[in-house]
């Protein structure tokens, strides 16, 4: 019998139908280029039976993580899905969602004021395992426990104002640039003709550089900067 590869999905729920037709014009490249399926839905429970997205995005629109509505999709994604990363997606937040959104292990908040080239940044954040909060973090709040994998839960840190500006070399700034893109070693490898041991020689020259303690950060940083519209140093050419 010939064995069918299941492919990986991405959720989109949504109550409203035109504003989630809206996100997944918006969302739908993204999806193509990370190789995810993009399913949509009004309600979570409409999900086939066994299908177990990457990654989930949850629009709440103007209600509040203290909604019971909100609450029941959180739940009904949890049941479907178990422990997928969660992106909710609010047109306005305050602290106390900040918090909500903490203790209930979601793993981002997306208001719908967020530039868009930064809603992307985050997006292959969290599926690589982080987390996103664009405001800061109550104090004594935890961030959720990382997802399996390389990658850790990150907060907003000031390297993002100060060190993408030190000097690198040609190389070192070919290689930021394919993280910020959210390119794998082994796409950078083959992007560069370089080996993947190479590869992870740089990453670790870039984590130094920055203060850094893990591969995810330095891509973060990168994705922020292309995010400012400032874009990295394009490097010299003989």
């Amino acid at each position: 019998m010939e064995r069918v590869e299941s492919r990986k999905l991405f959720w989109l729920v949504d109550g409203h139908a035109l504003r989630r037709a809206s996100l997944c014009v918006f969302l739908m490249p993204w999806a193509h280029k990370r190789r995810l399926d993009l399913r949509q839905f009004a309600d979570p429970a409409e999900a086939e039976g066994g299908e177990v997205p990457e990654i989930c995005l949850l629009s709440t629109g103007s209600r509040s993580l203290r909604d019971e509505g909100v609450r029941r999709s959180l739940d009904g994604i949890a049941s479907a899905a178990g422990d997928v990363p969660v992106i909710l997606m609010p047109e306005r937040m305050d602290e106390e969602d900040v918090r909500d959104a903490l203790h209930l292990g979601v793993r981002g908040l997306l208001p719908t004021s967020i530039e868009p080239r930064v809603a992307i940044a985050a997006l292959d954040l969290v599926l690589a395992g982080g987390c996103y909060f664009p405001v800061e973090v109550p104090a004594g709040q935890p961030f959720p426990a990382p997802s399996p994998g390389p990658a850790t839960g990150l907060r907003e840190t000031p390297l993002a104002a100060e060190g993408l500006d030190m000097p690198l070399t040609d190389r070192q700034n070919e290689v930021l640039r394919s993280l910020g893109a959210g390119a794998s070693n082994k796409e950078i490898a083959r992007q560069l003709s370089i080996s993947e041991a190479t590869v992870k020689i740089h990453v670790r020259h870039l984590m130094r550089k920055y203060g850094v303690s893990n591969r995810t950060q330095v891509a973060l940083l990168a994705m922020r900067k292309t995010a400012e519209g400032t874009g990295l140093r394009s490097p010299r050419r003989a």
